[in-house]
């Protein structure tokens, strides 16, 4: 789905199928697998679940820290169509499928539960399906009701912040490249927090606390956030940014492994799965908040 979103986004002739195109196709299609790579690791490794999954995650920061100046010299010298078109063999790369030698079931997560050939009525199988991967029972636990919450609220905020970030940037007469390379800076900042972090916190004596400093890392984002609009120079940007991305970072890489502390690891598919709902809900409503704000404030 990544591919053809990117594919098909070359051709389109107004921005609008781009809500479409790259919107929905794109989108859908990065959520898909990166929902399943979080899943499989956190599945597969019983030891040390955090460092894998942080590991796994940091190529979210890499990307960050990588892409920005590379996107911006390709739609500068290949125009918008050329810049899409050059991107599929990058999506293509990445699009594989996992194999091993090992039995199955060492390898792979099993998603429905072994039975002899024949014994499983389709209405056992859907009620299966819906209790692992759309079970809102979990919702009355009020931890999980309230891990969900804060996700909107965050990305609401997250996702605002980068998508503004080079045009406020712009507003403190801060150049386009310069403004590209703060989010450079955030990415790279958000991979070393992914696998650093993620090292420490699953720890012997720091893991019994993990719940705790995942909360208290939304005060400080929170803290940073407010700080943003008063920064005037680009050092003052780096730096805040760079602080940005490491407690972001550290925030997204904890979120599977703090579902598993709340509610199990047998629960991690339908939880993960709805949290990821509420995370693209926030992703949904920032730009356009944001956006409406910007129009109405005038800054």
């Amino acid at each position: 789905m990544t591919v053809a979103g990117m594919l098909t986004s070359g051709f389109v002739p107004t921005v609008q199928y781009l809500y479409l195109t790259y919107g929905l196709v794109v989108g859908v299609g990065c959520s898909l697998s990166y929902t399943a790579c979080i899943l499989v690791v956190g599945h597969y490794f019983n030891t040390r679940r955090g460092i894998a999954i942080g590991v796994a995650a940091s190529g979210v920061g890499f990307g960050c820290f990588a892409w920005p100046p590379i996107l911006r010299a390709l739609f500068e010298y290949f125009g918008f169509r050329g810049a899409f078109l050059l991107l599929v063999p990058y999506s293509a790369t990445f699009t594989h499928e996992v194999t091993s030698d090992k039995d199955t079931n060492e390898t792979t997560v099993s998603l429905l539960p072994q039975q002899e050939k024949g014994s499983q009525h389709l209405a056992e199988a859907r009620q299966y399906i819906y209790q692992r991967f759309i079970d809102l029972r979990l919702f009355r636990n009020y931890a999980f009701f309230t891990v969900c919450g804060q996700m909107v609220l965050f990305a609401l905020s997250y996702n605002m912040t980068f998508v503004y970030l080079p045009a406020l940037a712009k507003d403190q007469v801060i150049s386009e490249i310069k403004g590209s390379y703060l989010i450079s800076i955030t990415g790279v900042f958000d991979m070393i927090a992914r696998i650093s972090m993620s090292a420490l916190l699953d720890t012997k004596h720091v893991k019994p606390y993990r719940l705790i400093a995942y909360n208290m890392i939304l005060f400080i984002i929170a803290a940073l956030t407010v700080t943003i609009p008063s920064l005037y120079s680009f050092v003052q940007f780096a730096v805040i940014f760079a602080m940005f991305g490491f407690v972001s970072g550290t925030y997204i890489s904890q979120v599977a492994l703090i579902l598993v502390d709340v509610l199990g690891i047998s629960n991690l598919a339908s939880a993960f799965g709805l949290n990821q709902l509420y995370y693209g809900l926030g992703m949904l409503l920032g730009p356009v908040i944001g956006g409406l704000r910007r129009d109405y404030l005038g800054n």
